[in-house]
Order: C-alpha cells, then sequence, then structure tokens
C-alpha cells in the first residue's frame, strides 16, 4: 500500500521552493522524491496542487536562474501585461536572456537568449524580468507591424497617465515614452525584426485603451480615411460633457466605438444607450464597431465609418 506523503510545511506547498530551503525546513530528500511534487528544474520542487500560471512557472525558473538572468521577450511581455496576438499566449516555453557574453540557458521548458552586456532589469513581484522598452524590441521577432504598434501603444498609454496615477488609485502609468522606444530603436540598426521596429514607430499614439483600438485605427489610415483623435472627452455648446468616444474625427462630427465583449452587460448597456443619445443630440454621429466587423481585414468596419463620412461631407483625396 503506498504511503501519503508527509504534509510539507505550508510556506512550501504555496509556492515553488529549492531542495535547499528545504533540507532547512527537515524535509527528507526521500520526500522531495515523493508522488506528489514536480521537478520542473534542476533542484526546484512544486506541489502538484499549485496551479501551472505562467507566474508559478516563473517563480518556479527563478530559483535555478543565474543572478544575471532575466524573463525577456513573450514572457516579459505576459508579466508586464503587453497584449500579445492569442496565439503567443501559451506559458511555454519560458524566454530567459542572459549577457551576451555569457552562453545561452539550456534548460527544459526554457527558451534561452543572449542580449546586451548589461541587461536592464526591473522586478515584478520579485522576478527578474527585462525593461518595457527591450520587451519590445525583442517581440519583432515574432510580432507584425501592427501588433506592435498595439504592444508600444500600450506601454505609452496616455502622457497623463501619469499625472492621473497619482491622483485616481488604480489607474494605469505609462511604463515607457515614445521618445525611449525611438531611440532603443536607433541604437539597434542590428536588431532582430529592426524593419518591423522602424515601420512601428510613426504609427504609435498615446491615449490608446485597447488593442482593438489600435486595430481599427490603422484600418482607417491604411484605408485612406482621416486619422481620429483618441479617447476624446466631447462636450456640447455649453460646456457639458457628453462622453468619450473611443475614437473621433472632430471635422465631421463623427465618432466611432469598438464595443468589447463588457458592453454586453446590463449596465454598461443601458450606460451606453443614454451616452450615444447624449451623442445624437448634439448632432455627433456614432458607428459602434464590433468584432464581426473588424473580421477580412476590417471590411465591413471601414465601409460602416466610410458612409458615415461621407454623410457628413468628408471626399476621398
Amino acid at each position: 500500500m503506498t504511503r501519503t506523503p508527509r504534509p510539507l510545511p505550508p510556506l512550501l506547498s504555496a509556492r515553488p521552493f529549492h531542495v535547499h530551503e528545504a533540507f532547512a525546513h527537515d524535509i527528507t530528500p526521500s520526500r522531495l522524491r515523493a508522488a506528489d511534487l514536480e521537478q520542473p528544474f534542476p533542484g526546484v520542487r512544486v506541489a502538484k496542487t499549485l496551479p501551472a500560471t505562467l507566474e508559478n512557472w516563473c517563480r518556479a525558473c527563478s530559483l535555478a536562474l543565474p543572478d544575471n538572468a532575466a524573463f525577456s521577450h513573450l514572457t516579459a511581455a505576459q508579466l508586464w501585461h503587453i497584449p500579445l496576438p492569442r496565439r503567443y499566449e501559451q506559458t511555454l516555453p519560458l524566454h530567459v536572456t542572459t549577457p551576451n557574453e555569457q552562453r545561452p540557458l539550456r534548460l527544459s521548458q526554457v527558451s534561452g537568449h543572449r542580449g546586451r552586456s548589461a541587461l536592464a532589469t526591473h522586478s515584478i513581484r520579485g522576478l527578474p524580468v527585462c525593461s518595457p522598452v527591450d520587451t519590445w524590441l525583442g517581440l519583432a521577432r515574432w510580432l507584425t507591424c501592427d501588433e506592435l504598434v498595439a504592444a508600444a501603444d500600450y506601454l505609452i498609454c496616455d502622457p497623463l497617465a501619469e499625472v492621473a496615477a497619482t491622483i485616481v488609485p488604480g489607474h494605469r502609468r505609462p511604463l515607457a515614452t515614445q521618445d525611449q522606444l525611438a531611440q532603443a530603436v536607433a541604437d539597434g540598426s542590428r536588431m532582430i525584426g529592426i524593419r518591423q521596429l522602424r515601420a512601428a514607430l510613426p504609427l504609435i499614439r498615446p491615449g490608446v485603451e485597447s488593442p482593438r483600438e489600435t486595430q481599427l485605427r490603422l484600418m482607417m489610415l491604411r484605408a485612406g480615411l482621416p486619422e481620429p483623435e483618441i479617447n476624446t472627452a466631447v462636450f456640447d455648446s455649453a460646456g457639458r460633457l457628453l462622453g468619450v468616444l473611443d475614437l473621433f474625427l472632430r471635422a465631421f462630427r463623427v465618432g466611432i466605438e469598438y464595443e468589447g465583449a463588457h458592453h454586453r452587460g446590463p449596465e454598461q448597456f443601458a450606460a451606453d444607450l443614454r451616452r450615444y443619445e447624449r451623442f445624437t443630440a448634439s448632432g455627433i454621429l456614432v458607428v459602434r464597431i464590433d468584432a464581426p466587423a473588424m473580421r477580412d481585414d476590417g471590411a465591413e468596419a471601414v465601409a460602416r465609418i466610410t458612409d458615415a463620412l461621407l454623410s457628413r461631407g468628408w471626399r476621398p483625396n
């Protein structure tokens, strides 16, 4: 009959741990070989009951990393919450970068890379992670130009966000500036994906709140439509706030709203209805775009926005 392993101390069962830490808690080598523990990396143990999240995998891997290594590329992007295409949202392999003078790390479930001699690293909940700028540069080997723009839009967010973050609890701070991204591209003429990065730079805009907003704006520009203002607070003639529009073509009084899943809830639906009524009463035509309209390179979305602009006097050049 198989014996039930002796329970681990709560501190060790709640997170990955190194065998040296286990020995300090008087855990025996035979207990560390029990079937309820996994051995994902050399010298590391993880209770099988622990969820296999990206952060837990990173915590386990960090116990086997040299001091000067950092999570990078797609893994760093997820830790920074940079938006990625669904095809790259998988947890494994973990991407880890070591300084250029060292050989890339070779571990199971890890993709090793070599970076600059002095990596610019940050700590995210105790994990060593490459800087937001270096992370964005590293994504160029996988992402399209549009996807790089969406990632950069997330990093720079709104120039006023730094001020707002000191006033509104939980408000997201910018992780980089456009100047920092531009300088990094200028300094990295021989890096992988440099053409994609150079093409993305002039398309980056502050104030974007979602990848769909970036995608829709780029679709409009490619179709020859005017460039919209982004997340603009709109007021009526008396100075009263009507609401904020995702995209706004002020000269033609046309607003564009992308409606994701969160707009379907009853409270949000009611709030949206009141907001759209205020816009209509002030002479603003709002084009509401959903996910199906974005298919086929946004043909339907672009057609609906074009029709709205034509009805307001816009003419193609």
